[in-house]
């Protein structure tokens, strides 16, 4: 229990005693607070899983300006500055868009490589038929993502919306569990599907982003980022990025996810459709003798 933890805020290099101001409820995979000791406000984290990769992760990134920096870590438990974010606003995009940037471009050996099949199967061991039937169909799009050939990088891999921080200065990105090597196009979907992004909206984060490549040397900056909106990769990405968001919660929350959430599941169809498939929306019936 971080209730528990906190009591051990001398090991953290702490000026003086904190105290809770508040309980994050955002998170999926932690436990977080927000403390204040001597004026000073921190964040508070004990991890569910992935406490060493989430902490070098976070800990590179800040090296890079685009994660708040890690004052202490052990044992499942990390402390780190806190960010006095305000609401997102349109404006923001291009500032997401260069914080993505940094981080494309930027070089970590340590991270291993994402696979996103092996993501799937492990929610598919448990998953009813109308799910697995669903995987199945989507298989050639999946596939498809995964076949890309545009260079894999550094990559958040959960740019959720409450994942985003924003400030006047620039965008910082937190819970970083998942980083890995990976298509960059995944984080891109991210934000255009989490922020809902129209064509327009789309167009110009990714004019942005691309600008973030220039005269930066890297293998990325040749792209036309935004002519990719009329390409298949554009959905594809999208697609996978959704699909296995969609069966992470079913696996958590079960069946009834997709009852609750019915928004979620029309997307999934539209991008399928854009994509020339059609998604079953209901298992076939078994035959009984």
């Amino acid at each position: 229990m971080l209730s528990q933890r906190l009591k051990h805020w001398k090991d953290w290099g702490l000026a003086g005693q904190p105290r809770v101001l508040e309980y994050f409820t955002a998170g999926q995979n932690h436990t977080a607070a927000l403390v204040e000791a001597n004026q000073q406000q921190w964040v508070v984290k004990l991890f569910d899983h992935s406490f060493d990769i989430a902490v070098s992760a976070q800990s590179w990134a800040a090296e890079q300006q685009i994660a708040p920096p890690i004052v202490y870590a052990n044992n499942d438990l990390a402390v780190m500055t806190y960010v006095a974010a305000r609401p997102f606003e349109t404006a923001d995009l291009a500032r997401l868009a260069h914080t993505l940037g940094t981080l494309h471009q930027s070089t970590n050996t340590e991270l291993s490589r994402f696979d996103f099949m092996s993501f799937c199967n492990q929610y598919l061991a448990t998953a009813d038929a109308l799910t697995k039937q669903q995987h199945r169909t989507l298989l050639p799009v999946l596939q498809q993502f995964i076949d890309d050939p545009t260079p894999w990088c550094p990559c958040h891999n959960d740019l959720v919306r409450s994942n985003c921080l924003f400030t006047n200065e620039r965008a910082w990105l937190i819970d970083w569990e998942y980083a890995m090597q990976h298509n960059p196009w995944f984080d891109l979907a991210a934000i255009i599907l989490y922020f809902e992004l129209d064509t327009k909206q789309s167009t110009r984060f990714l004019n942005a982003y691309s600008s973030a490549y220039l005269n930066s040397g890297s293998s990325q900056d040749s792209l036309d980022w935004a002519a990719k909106i009329d390409q298949p990769i554009f959905q594809a990405a999208q697609l996978a990025l959704l699909w296995g968001d969609l069966l992470w919660h079913l696996n958590k929350y079960g069946n009834h996810y997709r009852v609750d959430n019915p928004k979620r599941f029309k997307l999934l169809a539209h991008l399928a459709a854009n994509l020339a498939i059609q998604l079953p929306s209901s298992a076939p019936s078994s035959l009984h003798f």
